[in-house]
C-alpha cells in the first residue's frame, strides 16, 4: 500500500509584486494504492470477485490504513461536546493522565479515519484534546465513539478503469487506486 493525504489548498498570484497567497479548504482526503502481487488462483478469485463486484467508482468499502492498524482504545473514548467540527475535538472516557494516542495514530469518528497530527494526553478527569486531518466533514456529537483499534473509513475505486489483472502461470497480480469517498 502507498499512501498520501491529498491536501485542498488554492494558491493566487499577485501579478503587481509575484506574492503568493496560499488558501486551505476542506476536502481533504486519503488516497491509496493497493499492489496484490503473486496470487494463487484461489485467492485471486475473491479478490477478482470483490474488486469488479464494486461496479467501478460506484461502489463503496470499508478500509483501513494498512501502515496502522491502530491499538486498543485506553479507556472508552467519546465524544465530549456537541457540533464540533474542524481539525480538533474535545474527548473523554479516556484513562486518566497517560498518552492515549500518539502523533501518527489512526483512529476513527463518523465513519472516517483521521490521523493524530499531535500526541493526545489525557487529564486526570480522561478528558483529551484531540488535533488530527484531515478535518471532520460531519459535525460529531456528544457520546460518538472514538474507535482506535482498526479504525477504518469509507472508500472508493478512484475510476471505473481500476482492476486490471496481470496472468502468469499459476499466479496473478492486481493493483488498484482507491480515494476516500465522502458526502459533503
Amino acid at each position: 500500500m502507498s499512501l498520501n493525504l491529498v491536501s485542498n489548498t488554492k494558491s493566487f498570484s499577485s501579478s503587481f509584486n509575484q506574492s503568493v497567497r496560499t488558501q486551505r479548504f476542506p476536502g481533504e482526503h486519503w488516497k491509496a494504492s493497493l499492489s496484490f502481487n503473486n496470487l494463487y488462483p484461489y485467492e485471486l478469485v475473491d479478490l477478482k470477485a470483490f474488486v469488479w463486484g464494486l461496479g467501478g467508482a460506484d461502489g463503496r468499502f470499508y478500509m483501513p490504513l494498512f501502515d496502522n492498524l491502530g491499538k486498543p482504545a485506553k479507556g472508552t473514548p467519546v465524544v465530549l461536546g456537541t457540533d464540533q467540527v474542524g481539525g480538533v475535538i474535545t474527548s473523554n472516557g479516556w484513562t486518566p493522565s497517560t498518552i492515549v494516542l500518539q502523533k501518527g495514530d489512526y483512529f476513527e469518528i463518523n465513519g472516517e479515519v483521521k490521523m493524530v497530527t499531535e500526541n493526545a494526553v489525557s487529564s486526570s478527569t480522561g478528558q483529551a484534546t484531540l488535533t488530527f486531518v484531515p478535518w471532520l466533514r460531519t459535525a460529531a456529537q456528544t457520546g460518538q465513539a472514538i474507535i482506535t483499534d482498526k479504525p477504518s473509513g469509507l472508500f472508493k475505486l478512484a475510476d471505473d478503469g481500476q482492476g486490471e489483472i496481470d496472468f502468469e502461470p499459476g499466479f496473478g497480480n492486481i493493483s488498484i487506486e482507491v480515494v476516500e469517498a465522502f458526502y459533503v
